[in-house]
């Protein structure tokens, strides 16, 4: 008898484990995934106020955060070298000053400027002998009373001092010299350099009585009138941008909000993955500088979609999602994908299935989404 009992007792042990581990297992084994259909009696549905509505069709357009900086067009910047190589003689320059289109910015001097004008007056002075020659010797030709190679010599002396005189006298107007002045025999050992627009000063690269030749730069002279603004459009949104778009935009540590309107849109894409966008300003400001930092967004040409309230699309399980009336009194959850929120409605799109015809839910989606979780609703 004594083996019987023992084996009976082992046998209890095992049975006795094996339901303690059904026990344990059996909540994981009967839990329900949550369904996706609720269904809500008349008196849930008046308690919680539930409305719904129609999805809508609405123009909508989308916005496009951009960044970048003002810039001034390649016209607005001017380098300032001296067509010829000589001594600063003088300026008054400093970085920043307000240039006016014709001021003299600085004074040359070089003893290669007096010789350029001597030059000029001794051709000149040849050319009208050879013209005269060449008159005659062209008379003549006429009346068969000189030779051919006469004429043509002529011909040639006098067209060649003509390109001498015509190349020394472009020289001297580089020089800004005054060609009456130097044809009295008034030489000058100056040269003058002008602005040839309005703008500041922004750079400074000589002094006085530094050497410089024509590749050296002298001075950097920008227009802030016309100034545009140079935004980078990452490429996943190139293809929305459009000429005419409007730019709102703010500067760095500014809140005040600017408008601009987009005029060029690049066709390279950069090392970074973006395209450079040009921006008209639609108020021109002169206090504003090139270079100046920006941020804003570019609002793309409107489309017709499909929106619901705001309050009509809830977060399941970190994605957005609405609900329809499936049928009376039960509501079926369905993921959606939203866009442009305007006026207190959002722009939805359904990534699986078509329920654009389906009444939804836009009053009480919240409390559905309660019971949905808790298996009861807020109401």
């Amino acid at each position: 008898m004594k083996p019987t009992y023992k084996i009976w007792a082992v046998s209890f042990l095992i049975l006795a484990a094996c339901s303690k581990q059904k026990e344990i297992e059996s909540p994981i084994e009967n839990e329900k995934p949550v369904s996706d259909v609720i269904v809500l009696t008349q008196a849930q549905e008046a308690s919680a106020k539930i409305k719904t509505g129609r999805i809508k069709e609405q123009w909508v357009s989308s916005s496009i955060k951009v960044s970048g900086q003002l810039e001034a067009p390649p016209q607005n910047v001017v380098t300032i070298s001296a067509p010829f190589a000589g001594f600063v003689k003088s300026t008054e320059l400093l970085q920043g000053m307000v240039i006016k289109k014709g001021q003299v910015l600085a004074e040359m001097q070089h003893p290669d400027y007096i010789q350029f004008q001597q030059d000029y007056l001794e051709a000149k002075g040849q050319l009208d002998f050879l013209e005269a020659e060449y008159v005659r010797q062209k008379e003549l030709a006429k009346e068969n009373i000189n030779s051919e190679k006469s004429f043509q010599q002529a011909k040639a002396n006098y067209t060649s001092a003509l390109s001498k005189v015509q190349g020394l006298k472009a020289k001297l107007l580089l020089m800004n010299l005054d060609l009456a002045v130097v044809e009295k025999g008034e030489f000058s050992s100056v040269m003058r350099l002008y602005s040839p627009i309005d703008g500041y000063v922004a750079d400074v690269k000589v002094n006085i009585g530094k050497y410089v030749t024509p590749v050296d730069l002298m001075f950097k002279i920008i227009s802030t009138e016309h100034l545009h603004a140079e935004l980078r459009v990452f490429e996943k949104d190139v293809l929305k941008i459009r000429k005419g778009q409007s730019i709102t935009f703010t500067l760095g540590g500014d809140t005040t909000r600017r408008k601009a309107e987009v005029y060029l849109v690049g066709h390279e894409i950069g090392e970074d993955r973006t395209v450079r966008v040009h921006g008209h300003l639609k108020k021109e400001e002169s206090k504003l500088l090139p270079g100046m930092y920006l941020q804003g967004e570019i609002e793309t040409s409107p489309v017709k979609a499909s929106v619901v309230p705001r309050e009509a699309v809830v977060s399941f399980e970190g994605n957005p999602a609405i609900f329809i009336l499936a049928a009376p009194q039960q509501y079926k959850m369905v993921s959606v994908q939203t866009g442009v929120e305007v006026d207190g409605s959002i722009e939805i799109s359904f990534p699986d299935g078509d329920y654009q015809n389906q009444p939804v839910v836009v009053v009480g989606a919240y409390s559905l989404l309660s019971k949905m979780k808790n298996g009861e609703p807020e109401f």
